[in-house]
């Protein structure tokens, strides 16, 4: 079974063609890692993905049904979540009232893309019981967080809505070793829990143990598309950086 498939996608910010015909596979459980330079369309992929942008051309499909022009809100009760670049959480609120956000609103239901698609069984009891400095904080304002702890909140916020897909925006952008080291401890009850994850990573050492596919992005185009046990890490760094790489036409 195929969770997710992005076909021949085409995402523009104005003048400027962010996502070049993208295809993309990701099956139930599975953890993809999008890496590539600034600017090489990782986000913009994510959030037409998520429904945050609208897509020029080709198809989004989910469970195989076509979400294309389906609102982002739709798509959260469909079995997709996004935890966006720089966490966007409210500051004044507390730990647990930024996770309650994450709860979708009246019923699941959104057609037909819903059915049968493979959940975690995640709600707010889950999150906390699966991040512990998530429970140890939850009365603690967001503004008064760590960079590490903001973003475990993020995580939970989004895990709240029991997605089938996971979509992590530069995981480990502005944190410290440390605090990075946390977030990805945090994040191994979510990958062992059979929801599928697509997350953009810029760190190629972290990207490789964590994912179990690694799929390198130039300037909006796929250049490799490798399992984990394929990748080579010469390789990918010459994808990452376009050096002595053909991007396919």
């Amino acid at each position: 079974m195929t969770l997710l498939r992005v076909e021949g996608l085409v995402v523009r910010h104005g003048l400027l063609t962010a996502v070049r015909e993208v295809d993309l596979a990701v099956a139930p459980g599975e953890v993809v890692a999008l890496v590539g330079a600034n600017g090489a369309g990782k986000s913009t992929l994510l959030h037409a993905v998520a429904g945050s942008l609208p897509a020029a051309q080709g198809r989004v499909l989910l469970g195989g049904e076509d979400v294309t022009t389906m609102p982002a809100h739709q798509r959260v009760r469909a079995g997709i979540s996004l935890v966006p670049e720089g966490r966007r959480l409210f500051p004044s609120l507390s730990v647990l009232e930024n996770l309650l956000v994450g709860v979708p609103g009246g019923s699941r239901a959104a057609g037909p893309a819903t059915s049968g698609l493979p959940r975690g069984g995640w709600d707010v009891d889950r999150v906390l019981d699966a991040f512990p400095v998530l429970a140890r904080l939850r009365d603690r304002p967001a503004g008064l967080l760590s960079g590490g702890e903001q973003q475990a909140t993020a995580i939970g916020r989004a895990l709240v809505a029991d997605p089938a897909l996971l979509l992590l925006d530069e995981v480990s952008l502005g944190l410290s070793p440390a605090a990075v080291d946390v977030v990805y401890a945090s994040l191994e009850a979510v990958l062992a829990g059979g929801v599928a994850v697509v997350l953009v990573e810029q760190d190629i050492e972290r990207a490789l143990r964590t994912a179990t596919r690694i799929v390198c992005l130039l300037e909006g185009r796929v250049t490799r598309d490798v399992a984990r046990r394929d990748a080579d890490r010469a390789e990918i760094t010459r994808a990452y950086f376009g050096t002595g790489t053909e991007v396919p036409s």
